[in-house]
């Protein structure tokens, strides 16, 4: 089967048409499906002008069955020639993943999913961005028959603050809530709007349901059975005062493809809460930490979601109530977290608690699989809120901590916190000469533009990519880096890179990897002598991965 690429010279969009064709019966002229394929380069951000893919070189297209789990072959095209060979494509559930370079350019990304059906023809998309670099989303054809086809947009309809983001399994993702803020960035409303980004289409549409709640400053956790967790966040402004929640909800697709919200009276965290922290554990459940409470202090308060029943349980509290604070995951069944800083009512703190269940400790009160508790786990060595925490595989249990505010008050910080330091653990030998593994924090280097309020996540070749933020004067910022942790064995070391510049200077900003192996940019506030909810959605893509890195093979 032969495909060809056509490039379109003096237009904003480079494309290349693939024709995939699938024969049956003795006729080989007797087509089940045609796909046409198209690849849209991302805009530059920092004129909001196209860029191109080269005039010369390759491009690769590997085919994904979904439902297999299984990698095709890959197909390669010359840039410059524009022809090449796929193989054929049976009916199913598919994946393109693209990638190319060039005269030094190198670029990858994907489509979204897409149903190969009998005698039917598709347009395709596949959004493809440059090597360490943040792109803009270009203007993509709305696609004809989509319910909310006049609805759709590069960018989030109505910006909003405070907004949470989720993947969905198939690889949609969701945006969450979110309000509405004055100039001097005071919340003024909340909204219970959810909408989706859909990689099949590179565009923003709304859902046509909603939370059964409005919700800002929540979060979204992604379950072992793809279903989101929603978890407290402001409900609403009464007289000027965000009002938190108890609350909590549900989200997942239906058999039929359909999202489903749901929420119960099992479904209440008992205490409302709001700037809390919530992450996934090894054993599937959610554990939720701190937060602003009803009165707007910081909390103690510690609760732990079980799918099995879908059930919260209260956990042992922290030793200090917070919220702004950080929490990764660590590798181990005893102590399976970490909740690292946040501001406290006297101001940040440099603690780090570990959230344990093993039942012979006794440095805290009845621990067991079902109720946990924290015991000490170090401290940082500067204190800090707006911070990220960021876990890395570069050696066991190594996470990376970056950013915040080390010093002042919450609504007047008066210091950055400029290190970057990493959680670990290391082996040890106790007074009866067992080997015991303790947690251990120290700084390995300074990020190039201190800054806090900023986003974080870990990409599919373990790049640690923090974005935006905003400095010690309150002003957002467009920077863009990206760190590698490297390791000797016994030291650890960084190499932070600032990388293309967001299109608008933004802090708060909501960032997820996606399973094209980038990382997706939405949101945030825009903050400088006036501020404003930001509803830009941009795109970061670090180097071409192995697709081993990224997807699911057997």
């Amino acid at each position: 089967m032969m495909s060809h690429i056509k490039r379109h010279t003096g237009v904003s969009l480079s494309v290349a048409l693939l024709t995939l064709g699938v024969t049956i019966g003795c006729d080989s002229s007797s087509v089940v499906s045609v796909a046409r394929l198209n690849v849209h380069l991302l805009d530059d951000t920092m004129t909001s002008s196209p860029r191109r893919l080269p005039s010369s070189g390759r491009m690769m297209v590997t085919p994904y069955d979904v439902n297999a789990r299984k990698l095709r072959p890959t197909a390669e095209f010359a840039l410059s020639s524009g022809v090449g060979e796929l193989p054929e494509l049976p009916i199913g559930r598919w994946r393109f993943m693209v990638s190319g370079e060039g005269g030094g350019f190198k670029f990858f990304g994907g489509t979204g999913e897409f149903e190969i059906t009998d005698n039917e023809a598709r347009e395709l998309h596949a959004v493809v961005g440059q090597e360490q670099c943040t792109g803009l989303i270009p203007t993509m054809p709305v696609p004809s028959g989509h319910p909310y086809a006049s609805e759709a947009s590069p960018d989030i309809p109505q910006a909003s603050v405070g907004s949470a983001i989720a993947e969905l399994p198939n690889g949609q993702v969701l945006i969450l809530g979110g309000g509405g803020i004055n100039s001097t960035g005071t919340l003024t409303s909340v909204h219970n709007r959810i909408s989706v980004y859909d990689p099949e289409h590179g565009l923003i549409f709304p859902t046509g349901v909603s939370l059964t709640v409005p919700r800002a400053y929540h979060q979204a956790t992604q379950l072992d059975d793809g279903r989101i967790l929603v978890t407290g966040g402001y409900i609403s402004v009464q007289e000027g005062v965000p009002q938190p929640t108890a609350s909590a909800e549900l989200i997942e697709l239906d058999a039929d493809g359909a999202l489903q919200v749901s929420t119960s009276n099992l479904l209440q965290v008992e205490v409302a809460r709001a700037h809390h922290a919530s992450v996934k554990l090894a054993d599937g459940t959610v554990l939720i930490t701190g937060g602003l409470g009803a009165n707007g202090a910081p909390l103690k308060d510690v609760t732990r979601f079980y799918t099995i029943d879908s059930i919260f349980r209260a956990q042992g509290p922290m030793s200090q109530a917070r919220a702004y604070h950080a929490m990764a995951t660590i590798d181990r069944s005893s102590e399976p977290a970490i909740i690292i800083g946040g501001m406290t009512e006297s101001g940040p703190t440099d603690s780090i608690e570990m959230f344990t269940t093993r039942s012979d400790n006794t440095m805290c009160i009845r621990p067991s699989t079902q109720v946990g508790c924290f015991i000490g786990g170090g401290s940082l060595e500067a204190p800090r809120w707006g911070h990220v925490a960021i876990k890395s595989t570069v050696q066991s249990n190594t996470v990376l901590i970056a950013g915040g505010y080390s010093a002042g008050t919450q609504p007047q910080p008066t210091a950055l916190a400029s290190s970057l330091e990493i959680f670990y653990t290391k082996r040890t030998t106790n007074t009866q000469g067992a080997e015991v593994e303790l947690p251990d924090v120290k700084t390995i280097g300074t990020l190039s533009v201190p800054r806090a309020h900023l986003s974080g996540a870990r990409l599919h070749d373990d790049t640690l990519l923090l974005v935006g933020g905003e400095d010690l004067a309150g002003n957002s910022l467009s920077e863009v880096t990206t760190i590698q942790l490297r390791s000797d064995g016994v030291n650890i070391s960084p190499s932070p890179n600032s990388r293309c510049p967001l299109s608008e200077a933004r802090s708060e900003p909501r960032v997820i990897s996606t399973r094209d192996g980038g990382a997706i940019i939405m949101g945030g506030r825009l903050k400088g002598s006036m501020q404003a909810e930001s509803g830009r959605v941009e795109l970061f893509y670090p180097s071409p991965p192995n697709l081993m890195n990224i997807l699911t093979v057997e």
